[in-house]
């Protein structure tokens, strides 16, 4: 499929400009969550306990991510505005400091999570059913920070440009290298769960290489070039004034996440485990939406770049439109599948293990809408740059709302496990409308829409 030019960003037909963006991010979703799926079969074969551990330690990763995340945002908006404006030597310049930035970071992420290992686990009160499971998985995932730090930037900055494909090939080339490695070092030489985690840092670090050389010799794009674009402390501050509320709210919203397993553990192992299975059963309908809202931000930049706060807003209604449609054939399709996708996952489990994934997965499930109506109002404020409002959303959702519904819920009713699925079925309705009561005050009156836009 062909790249998305300025043209088609910037005057396009959005709908269509839109799916052709969201199509390849789309491709590696399913790649990505096909081998969950191939990595939940192979790992539930070690036993129920590991799946549970497995799930603790996604958490972590993905604070561990965080900042490659907020970065990422960050890199999108002041990158997609410098091309909006059709200034290519800013962005390149801009790309280096973000590139240079990340990889700081991700050495002091990928070090400390080596080190400090088992005591995050313990300050985690992780249970001790799990927690040697949970200790060998983070151990061979420490060092794939750095890679997805690489990738995450190297994808960033070529969507910028219009370009979600070149990123997607890489992501699907480690996805495939990842599920031929599994069987071989989880049980060929009999490495379990360490086995497991590690597949996924080679696999990145086989492909990373390619990504570095896009990023370092395409000189018609943009390029990293440490030698041409030196440091400039105005623009290093650019990025950390954008780049650290979407940081900082990436990190507490993956925190969150973190604290909240500790409400699920309160209930058992096998309960987390079946937040395991239910988050695998959903991922696979989470894909179409995802992608869409992945592929707004540019859109958002470059219109704002260009000062056309009218294309801004009409990008966001057809986002909108586009995921509405999408979102209730999803639920219509998803939720009678759930208990088949469950017996394939992990066909031999408990059936406490199955009834409580599949009811997890089919409340998440259900609030897909919710999910792509609060990540459109996401990339709005992400591509343009006003990423504290982003941090206002995720301190928000789960901060304000899930986690003081989930101790509601707990403490005050006999709902049991139900009474967590309530919950984030619950915070997701409230944070939308709030989000975009506040998107509907503070978005239009910054950008208001003029007869000359």
């Amino acid at each position: 499929m062909a790249k998305v030019s300025k043209r088609d960003l910037l005057h396009g037909n959005i709908r269509k400009s839109l799916i052709q963006m969201a199509l390849p991010l789309m491709a590696f979703n399913l790649v990505n969550v096909l081998y969950s799926y191939a990595d939940t079969y192979y790992i539930s074969r070690l036993g129920e306990l590991q799946v549970g551990a497995v799930a603790v330690i996604n958490n972590i990763n993905l604070c561990g991510s965080a900042f490659a995340t907020g970065l990422s945002a960050a890199g999108m908006a002041l990158i997609s505005s410098a091309m909006g404006a059709g200034d290519r030597r800013k962005a390149s310049h801009l790309a280096t400091l973000l590139f240079g930035l990340s990889m700081i970071i991700a050495l002091l992420i990928s070090a400390g999570c080596t080190v400090f290992a088992r005591p995050l686990l313990l300050a985690l009160k992780t249970p001790e059913d799990i927690l040697e499971h949970a200790h060998q998985y983070l151990l061979g995932l420490a060092p794939d920070f750095l890679f997805i730090y690489i990738l995450t930037i190297f994808q960033a900055i070529r969507q910028s440009t219009g370009d979600s494909r070149s990123a997607v090939v890489l992501n699907i080339a480690a996805t495939i290298i990842n599920v031929l490695l599994d069987p071989l070092l989880i049980f060929r030489f009999n490495w379990g769960m360490f086995g497991a985690s590690l597949a996924t840092t080679i696999s990145k670090m086989l492909v990373c290489p390619l990504a570095l050389y896009g990023l370092f010799t395409d000189k018609q794009n943009i390029c990293v070039d440490f030698r041409r674009y030196h440091f400039d402390g105005s623009i290093l501050k650019k990025i950390l004034i954008t780049g650290l509320p979407a940081s900082l709210g990436s990190f507490m919203m993956e925190f969150g996440f973190t604290v909240m397993n500790s409400f699920i553990l309160s209930y058992g192992s096998i309960i987390m485990s079946a937040y395991g299975l239910g988050n695998r059963i959903s991922s696979l309908y989470y894909i179409p939406v995802n992608a869409l809202s992945a592929a707004l931000v540019p859109f958002i930049g470059h219109a704002i770049g260009a000062g056309d706060n009218r294309r801004a807003q009409q990008c966001f209604r057809e986002a909108m439109i586009l995921c509405t449609e999408v979102s209730l054939v999803l639920i219509a399709v998803g939720i009678p599948l759930a208990r088949p996708l469950a017996h394939l996952l992990v066909g031999e489990a408990s059936e406490a293990l199955l009834s409580n994934g599949i009811t997890y997965g089919c409340f998440s499930i259900g609030t897909i809408f919710f999910m792509c109506w609060v990540n459109n109002l996401l990339a709005m404020f992400n591509g343009s740059g006003h990423t504290r409002s982003s941090l206002f959303i995720n301190l928000l959702r789960l901060w304000l709302l899930r986690l003081p519904l989930m101790i509601f819920f707990r403490d005050c009713t006999d709902m049991g496990p139900l009474g967590i699925w309530t919950a984030m079925i619950l915070s997701n309705l409230f944070c939308c409308l709030i989000s975009q009561i506040w998107y509907s005050l503070h978005f239009r009156k910054l950008y208001p829409v003029t007869k000359t836009a």
